[in-house]
């Protein structure tokens, strides 16, 4: 067996890129036809979110690896955090203009941009020569990828929770809607399987070049997104608002008129970036950290949180169209209230059964509240600001309160020795939330 080329990875792209064929047959055969089914719509605007995810959890889960490829020799780890706050910086940017161009000129058009963009980062990632062989260069390259994944992301996801709600009948707004999040799961999933398999059939050649698979398989995924999004037609929605001359000038500007919705939306979003980060993302963290566990334990509790969510988003948005969406999301935020404490205390590192029962009654309460965010936040506002208020929400709640969750989650645990503040953090959200939804603060229905 070749040691450049292992056969089990070979094998396993091969049929990747057969699947990838037979999708682009069946885009094509959506093409042909005059109306699309609502699958179809679903599976274009899921596979951007999923994109966007993967990428991003890839390179979170590569920042050392990427200070010693493409920063001077010695270079702390720690570097290439700094430059994906780049990221983090751009998002609202990205929000501003792909709202604006959503709002002005269709939800089908700028979602197309977001994801092409989305695209031209991980390309980068996957042929950037390192440091040793451009020198500075190579940060440079590395910035400006930062850059350009924070901008067209702040456009994609709540892009994509417009077009999905927009696009469903009113009665299921809540399961088509909770696809966005799906996505965004989906793409955290497959990031980490897909960088766990290569590490593993690459063997020594994943620092050589291994790491740079996993971009490979995001580009052709970004090219198939940009194909199924150019066969999307375009929302009733916006199709209503073109017809009765409804386009604003400034939706933006319009957006920030609407002070009271704009907070209500991201008090509703606040257990969202809190619940999200500190779940998913903070983890694995906190249980090598404050509960001991192993590095490859925390991998395998932390997988099995995320496939739990996974699966449970669909169902909850099910349940949402005989409940109501409202509803279903003030019961999930009253039982997380009611239970983070308990479930963060009930985690023992010395049985292992009670870290994954706690984990995955979180990412089970957690999704029965994500699954109804996406037709909750396109309700309180107006379809001619909807695409621009939902940006400014996604987008500002991320930076406010999830981007900085785990950092104070870790800090208040250092200085205070309360090792379930976690859970604390979650019930202030959770009641934030709650009232927030309570206020019943909501512009007009489409």
């Amino acid at each position: 067996m070749p040691a450049c080329v292992p056969d089990p990875l070979f094998f396993s792209y091969l049929i990747f890129f057969l699947f990838l064929v037979v999708l682009l047959l069946y885009e094509e055969e959506m093409r042909s036809k005059k109306t699309q089914s609502l699958r179809f719509v679903i599976g274009a605007t899921v596979i951007g979110n999923t994109l966007e995810w993967f990428d991003f959890a890839l390179v979170g889960a590569l920042a050392p690896l990427f200070a010693h490829l493409f920063f001077p020799p010695g270079s702390s780890e720690s570097y290439p955090l700094f430059f994906f706050a780049l990221s983090a910086l751009a998002r609202p940017i990205g929000g501003f203009v792909f709202g604006r161009l959503g709002d002005r000129g269709g939800r089908r058009n700028a979602l197309i941009k977001t994801v092409m963009l989305m695209t031209i980062p991980v390309f980068l990632l996957a042929i950037m020569p390192s440091y040793e062989q451009i020198g500075g260069a190579a940060v440079a390259i590395l910035a400006i990828v930062c850059l350009l994944q924070g901008f067209s992301t702040g456009g994609e996801f709540p892009g994509s929770i417009v077009f999905l709600v927009e696009s469903s009948p009113s009665k299921i707004r809540g399961y088509v809607g909770s696809f966005a999040y799906f996505g965004a799961l989906l793409g955290m999933l497959f990031s980490v399987l897909d960088l766990y398999f290569v590490k593993k059939t690459t063997g020594t050649n994943f620092e050589a070049w291994g790491w740079r698979l996993p971009f490979i398989v995001g580009t052709v995924l970004g090219i198939l997104a940009v194909f199924f999004r150019t066969a999307l037609e375009e929302t009733p929605v916006f199709k209503e608002e073109v017809k009765t001359g409804a386009i604003l000038k400034s939706p933006v500007f319009t957006s920030f008129k609407h002070t009271k919705q704009l907070v209500t939306g991201l008090m509703i979003f606040m257990l969202d970036a809190v619940g999200f980060n500190l779940i998913f993302v903070f983890s694995s963290y906190y249980f090598t950290t404050i509960l001991g566990l192993a590095l490859k334990q925390a991998f395998l509790i932390n997988t099995f949180t995320v496939f739990v969510a996974l699966i449970s988003i669909p169902f909850a948005g099910k349940i949402s169209n005989y409940l109501g969406f409202y509803k279903l999301s003030k019961w999930a935020a009253v039982a997380m209230i009611v239970l983070a404490l308990p479930l963060y205390l009930m985690m023992n590192p010395q049985q292992l059964w009670t870290i994954y029962f706690a984990q995955a009654v979180l990412a089970l309460l957690l999704s029965l509240y994500l699954a109804n965010l996406p037709a909750i936040i396109a309700d309180i506002y107006p379809a001619p600001i909807r695409y621009s208020s939902c940006a400014l929400v996604t987008n500002f709640s991320v930076a406010l309160f999830g981007g900085t969750a785990p950092l104070l989650a870790s800090f208040f645990i250092t200085h205070t020795k309360i090792s379930c503040f976690p859970a604390l953090y979650l019930i202030a959200g959770a009641l934030i939330s709650l009232f927030a939804l309570n206020s019943k603060i909501h512009l007009q229905k489409s």
